[in-house]
């Protein structure tokens, strides 16, 4: 399955975390294992663009995306909205 994520505020790059959430999806996490536009792949989604993450898991449109960022101290992790919009 993939994703089809608009990038609002945080950008993300392969090897980042990022948070599924949504009412009939529940809450699943995952790592950025590749990100395409217009399926060709690119290093980073960028804000203000709309990219595909292949998803383990039913992703549904209107579900919430967050990137989860660690703390470098360790004391903690930091969720920022990315997008607002999937496609199974």
């Amino acid at each position: 399955a993939a994703a089809e994520i608009r990038v609002e505020s945080t950008e993300f790059a392969p090897g980042d975390m990022i948070m599924f959430q949504g009412a009939t999806t529940g809450v699943l996490s995952q790592k950025v294992e590749s990100i395409e536009i217009h399926r060709r792949q690119v290093d980073r989604a960028l804000k203000g663009t709309s990219v595909a993450v292949k998803t383990g898991s039913q992703i549904r449109r209107g579900d919430k995306v967050y990137v989860i960022k660690t703390q470098k101290s360790g004391a903690g992790t930091h969720n920022s909205e990315a997008s607002r919009n999937h496609k199974d």
